[in-house]
């Protein structure tokens, strides 16, 4: 079949592409308009599934964003059967048809399916948000970044830490002395050198300062 293709003439090949564009929006149009008969007459359950969308899934072997579309305009064509021959004339797709199907009733039918013939899927969305009064909502994806804050303000240390070193008279000298010349406070960055055994790209090495003394500073340091 490639070799076939390759030996068309360019006009050929355009004109093919065109003829197979049609029949495809015919055989969906048609496959919609069986879809919706198979839910008429509940042959579905006949078959085992609870529902026309199980049934395009496990029988049709559909994908399932794919079963949702042609399910939920199967059911809206039973009762407007408009949207088979828009479907045909190539003036509505299958996307746009699920938009404008959750929204048909008996008094905007006729009015909607018209706004809609020839607009693609935004542009029904739109249309649909008009007639219903409710604003458009699409999906949006954003990155989501990690955030990290440093600060310099002494933490909260209470108690003899380890490290702590007696001066000469045996008392213990901690991080949380407040008495020390403001002269020896130094800012200490520590980095964490310990990264995860198994790194991942979105894990972040962070620096953490405070201030201390200078002999805590010095301790640090070894």
């Amino acid at each position: 079949m490639q070799q076939d293709i390759r030996q068309l003439h360019d006009d050929q090949l355009l004109t093919e592409a065109k003829f197979v564009a049609k029949t495809e929006r015919r055989l969906q149009a048609r496959q919609v308009l069986l879809l919706g008969e198979i839910v008429r007459r509940r042959l579905h359950l006949r078959e085992g599934y609870d529902s026309l969308f199980s049934y395009l899934v496990k029988e049709l072997k559909y994908p399932k964003s794919c079963a949702y579309l042609r399910s939920t305009v199967a059911k809206a064509a039973g009762r407007y059967p408009k949207i088979i021959e828009m479907m045909e004339r190539g003036e509505l797709s299958l996307a746009a048809a699920t938009v404008v199907a959750k929204h048909l009733n008996e008094k905007n039918g006729a009015t909607l399916l018209e706004a809609c013939a020839g607009k693609s899927k935004e542009e029904v969305e739109v249309i649909v948000a008009g007639h219903s009064k409710t604003p458009v909502i699409r999906d949006v994806i954003r990155p989501v970044g990690i955030r990290t804050e440093t600060t310099t303000e002494p933490l909260p240390l209470a108690g003899k830490q380890p490290w702590a070193k007696s001066d000469e008279k045996g008392s213990a000298t901690s991080l949380d002395n407040r008495t020390t010349n403001s002269a020896t406070i130094a800012a200490a960055e520590i980095p964490v050198l310990c990264p995860p055994v198994n790194p991942k790209p979105d894990d972040v090495i962070v620096k953490v300062s405070f201030a201390t003394n200078k002999r805590v500073t010095d301790n640090l340091a070894v």
